[in-house]
């Protein structure tokens, strides 16, 4: 038997190309995906749920390449009782709609995505029907976890996790299993 030892350069993510380091992201992407896909699916499930609905379908492009969609199933709920449950979510800016991070559905920070949209939709639209409502936190909810997704693969947020996880690269941007 025969063995040679071979040498490789091994770099930091800060230290790659920048051919590197999008395949760097590019791989990591292709087998992790984005990573708080289940608890911000969860956020999603849970407003559904609190207002007596089921998500019953779903296909969520987290990356924005493609259409994404939800489909619930509900009940229709009396506009006081839509009121009082939403009022319950926790407290918000009478402005913008927005919530002060209460996170009630889940614990996890989409649950103020998805309740903005639906709290909106509620109070400034005038919208009723508890589908449509639940569509409209979709849509925010959209938007924030693509956005959120979008920063995991910036250089500066990837970079900070590949530090912090004390990750070597190859001068091509392969991750070094060593």
């Amino acid at each position: 038997m025969k063995t040679i030892s071979i040498s490789v350069n091994l770099y930091r993510f800060k230290e790659l190309t920048t051919k590197a380091k999008e395949h760097a992201k590019d791989d990591f992407r292709e087998n992790h995906g984005y990573v708080w896909a289940d608890e911000a699916k969860d956020s999603l499930r849970g407003l559904a749920e609190y207002f007596g609905g089921k998500l019953l379908d779903w296909s969520i492009d987290y990356f924005n390449g493609s259409r994404s969609y939800a489909k619930f199933g509900t009940d229709e709920l009396d506009p006081d009782d839509l009121e009082s449950r939403l009022d319950a979510l926790g407290t918000y800016d009478p402005v913008t709609f927005k919530g002060h991070g209460q996170c009630l559905l889940t614990g996890y920070c989409h649950d103020e995505s998805v309740i903005d949209g639906f709290r909106k939709a509620f109070y400034a639209d005038d919208v009723v029907d508890l589908d449509k409502l639940l569509q409209a936190g979709f849509k925010t909810w959209l938007e924030a976890v693509q956005a959120d997704c979008a920063d995991q693969f910036s250089d500066e947020t990837f970079g900070e996790h590949c530090e912090a996880n004390d990750y070597d690269f190859t001068e091509e941007g392969e991750l070094h299993a060593g």
